[in-house]
């Protein structure tokens, strides 16, 4: 299933999967874009769109890990420990919030207005 999944994704070619973490980034940003998607909601973002700085707030005791940014051809594009993201280095457009917290890993979409 998941090697089906991984062929039928345009965006992410089967040189940038590495290790079983990038398949379940991978699940989870596809899901983003599925109608069929499931959401994890242990934190909330503002603004959206954003012009220069990105506030995360987590819920119910969510630890953060890390948090990244990814363009539409799923590169990885910024990551930090920290709960303020600067998007002053991205051009307008539509990029991808994950966060990795100690109760999982969502994804979400944010648009940059720069």
């Amino acid at each position: 299933m998941k090697l089906l999944l991984l062929l039928l994704l345009p965006l992410v070619s089967i040189a940038q999967i590495k290790t079983s973490e990038d398949v379940k980034r991978i699940d989870n940003i596809d899901s983003k874009l599925s109608s069929k998607s499931t959401k994890k909601d242990f934190f909330s973002y503002y603004p959206n769109p954003v012009k220069d700085l990105l506030s995360i707030e987590l819920k119910d005791g969510a630890a953060l890990k890390r948090v990244n940014i990814y363009n539409a051809q799923s590169q990885l594009l910024y990551y930090t420990t920290g709960l303020k993201v600067d998007t002053r280095n991205l051009n307008a457009g539509v990029y991808f919030l994950e966060v990795e917290t100690n109760k999982g890993i969502s994804a979400e979409k944010i648009v940059v207005n720069n």
